[in-house]
């Protein structure tokens, strides 16, 4: 059964959104704050998470708590749509939200069910074991090889870490600051510019097989690797 927990900053339990869900057959859990979101998603992981976004205040749940969130290991995996009136959500739909969708209110339940398959569907087929394929781009992990549209590519033990978390990551954006400490690991003190280095290496290998553009600088955020040019 898939599991979706509802993120909204009060405690109205939105009915249509939980009804559809569970209509649909799946199990819907609810969450008011960042804290409690964890909470959950350490007792039992959802499938999906569902930011709910209050019409009176839209700062209250959105790209603020999502980017709170993408800061702790157990959601960096976990996808995530966006679901907000259109006059709110049009801010939740920059880079910097890192949801894998936006759906607009009022809500249509065919739609909402058909995009979130899509959502779980498309992260189900991204990850496989000891195998990662999106953008054209497949990594095989055990062997560490690079496969690109049939063609195979050479990349330095840490260019292959980086492109393995942004592929595994894909649509998220992350500062200098959180790639030091998600690849290079929080042990280790180095200059945030060593991930620039990196993240230019990597272009230029990438650019080779007319990859580079994978990898995306958001300004004033950091990098993300999209398929959405």
């Amino acid at each position: 059964m898939t599991a979706v927990l509802i993120i909204e900053g009060i405690n109205e339990r939105h009915t249509i959104l939980r009804e559809t869900l569970e209509n649909s057959g799946m199990r819907v859990m609810f969450a008011s704050d960042a804290k409690k979101a964890l909470s959950t998603i350490e007792a039992s992981p959802p499938n999906l998470i569902v930011f709910d976004v209050p019409d009176h205040d839209p700062h209250l749940i959105g790209s603020e708590l999502m980017a709170e969130l993408r800061q702790h290991k157990d959601f960096e995996d976990i996808p995530a749509i966006i679901v907000a009136h259109r006059h709110n959500g049009q801010g939740f739909r920059g880079p910097e939200s890192g949801a894998d969708d936006t759906i607009y209110k009022p809500l249509d339940p065919h739609e909402l069910i058909t995009r979130i398959k899509a959502v779980l569907r498309k992260r189900s087929h991204r990850i496989s074991s000891g195998h990662l394929e999106l953008g054209g781009i497949e990594m095989y992990l055990d062997e560490h090889r690079i496969i690109i549209e049939g063609k195979e590519a050479l990349l330095r033990p840490m260019e292959f870490r980086l492109l393995e978390f942004f592929m595994r990551n894909a649509e998220k954006v992350f500062s200098r600051r959180q790639l030091l400490d998600k690849v290079w690991g929080q042990s280790v003190f180095i200059e945030e510019r060593t991930v620039d280095v990196h993240i230019r290496r990597l272009r230029n290998i990438l650019d080779v097989h007319h990859k580079g553009e994978l990898i995306q600088t958001v300004r004033g955020f950091g990098y993300r690797f999209s398929e959405r040019v």
